[in-house]
């Protein structure tokens, strides 16, 4: 492979990378888990074995997912929206 081609080649795996990292971690979030931890999971190692991962992970209990937002009401006393 030539020096010409191969720098854009890498740019755009690298961009694809990052990309697909934020798309893992946004299902992740989705799920209820930490987006932050699947993130680096998918970014050290590799977006597919991530994803495999989350499918065979099950998902956060809804229990769970209550006591994130429990309490973190704004100004008014509304719930806040995420």
């Amino acid at each position: 492979m030539s020096d010409d081609l191969a720098n854009p080649l890498l740019l755009l795996l690298i961009i694809w990378w990052l990309a697909a990292s934020v798309a893992v971690s946004w299902a992740a979030g989705s799920r209820g888990h930490n987006r932050g931890r699947w993130f680096s999971l998918s970014f050290f190692l590799g977006p597919f074995l991530a994803v495999l991962l989350l499918l065979a992970y099950p998902s956060a209990p809804v229990s769970d997912r209550e006591r994130k937002t429990e309490g973190s009401l704004s100004i008014t006393g509304e719930p806040r929206i995420y």
